[in-house]
C-alpha cells in the first residue's frame, strides 16, 4: 500500500462504527475513484482526507497524524449550491444533526439569496451554481496549536470541494465559532461538556480573529445582553465567500 492507502486504512479502523459503508467497501472505493480522497506530508503531519456520499451531498472527513498518533480533525458536509436551496431531503438532515448544522443551513442560505423565504423549496432559483461546504467540527489537540494545522486543514478541504469545477467558481463556507469538544485523545475529559459563559466566549472571540485571518468574516445571529439563564450557544459564525477560476 502507498502513504495514503495506509492512512486511510487507520482512519477507516478508528472510525468503522460511524461508516455508512464497511471498511473494506470504502477501501475499494477509494482505489477505484481517487478523486474522492487526498493525503499531503505538511511540516512531518501526514493529512488524511476521504469522503462519502450522503444523499444529494457528500462527508468530508480529515484526519491529522503525527505518525500513527490522530492530533486533529476536521469534518465538513460540501454540497451543490442547488442542493443547498432545493434539497429538502438534505434541509431535513442537516437539521437532524445538530442546531449548528441547521443554522449553517439557514446562514448560507440566507445570505446568498437574502429576498427567498426558509426554508422555500417549492419554487426554483435562478443562478444556483457554485458549491457550499458546512463544517460540523474542527478540532486541534492543545499540545498541537499554533503550528497552522488548523488553516491547513481549512484550505484542503475548500481545495477539495472544488475538486471537479472548472472555469468560474462560487464556493460559499461557514463553520460555528463554539468551542469544539475533543472526542479522543489527551485532550478527552470523562466529564459531559457544559456551556460556560466566562470560559467559552473568550474562545469564541480567540476562533472569531482565526477566522478573520484566513480570510472568514465573524457573524453574530443576534446581539443580546448576557442572561444568567441563556447558555449563548450557537450564536457565533464564520463564513467565506469567495469566487475562483480554476483551469
Amino acid at each position: 500500500m502507498n502513504t495514503l492507502e495506509i492512512y486511510i486504512e487507520r482512519a477507516l479502523t478508528m472510525l468503522e462504527k460511524w461508516l455508512p459503508r464497511s471498511k473494506e467497501e470504502l477501501q475499494k472505493h477509494y482505489k477505484e475513484h481517487p478523486e474522492d480522497c487526498d493525503g499531503m506530508w505538511k511540516d512531518d503531519f501526514y493529512y488524511c482526507l476521504f469522503s462519502w456520499k450522503e444523499k444529494q451531498a457528500e462527508r468530508i472527513i480529515l484526519l491529522v497524524y503525527d505518525n500513527d498518533i490522530v492530533i486533529a480533525d476536521l469534518s465538513a458536509m460540501h454540497c451543490p449550491i442547488d442542493t443547498l436551496m432545493h434539497d429538502v431531503t438534505f434541509y431535513d438532515a442537516m437539521s437532524f444533526e445538530s442546531d449548528w448544522m441547521y443554522l449553517e443551513h439557514y446562514i448560507l442560505s440566507s445570505l446568498l439569496f437574502p429576498k427567498r423565504a426558509y426554508p422555500d423549496f417549492s419554487s426554483p432559483i435562478q443562478n444556483c451554481e457554485g458549491e457550499a461546504l458546512l463544517f460540523s467540527n474542527a478540532y486541534v489537540t492543545r499540545t498541537y496549536r499554533n503550528r497552522k494545522i488548523f488553516t491547513n486543514m481549512e484550505s484542503m478541504t475548500r481545495s477539495f470541494a472544488l475538486r471537479k469545477t472548472t472555469g468560474l467558481s462560487r464556493l460559499a463556507s461557514i463553520f460555528s465559532l463554539d468551542p469544539d469538544v475533543a472526542c479522543y485523545g489527551p485532550d478527552t475529559q470523562d466529564e459531559p461538556y457544559i456551556y460556560c459563559y466566562e470560559k467559552d466566549e473568550p474562545v469564541r472571540g480567540m476562533n472569531a480573529k482565526i477566522a478573520e485571518k484566513i480570510g472568514y468574516e465573524p457573524l453574530k445571529l443576534e446581539e443580546t445582553e448576557h442572561h444568567e439563564e441563556d447558555d449563548g450557544t450557537k450564536l457565533w459564525f464564520a463564513v467565506h465567500m469567495e469566487k475562483t477560476i480554476i483551469l
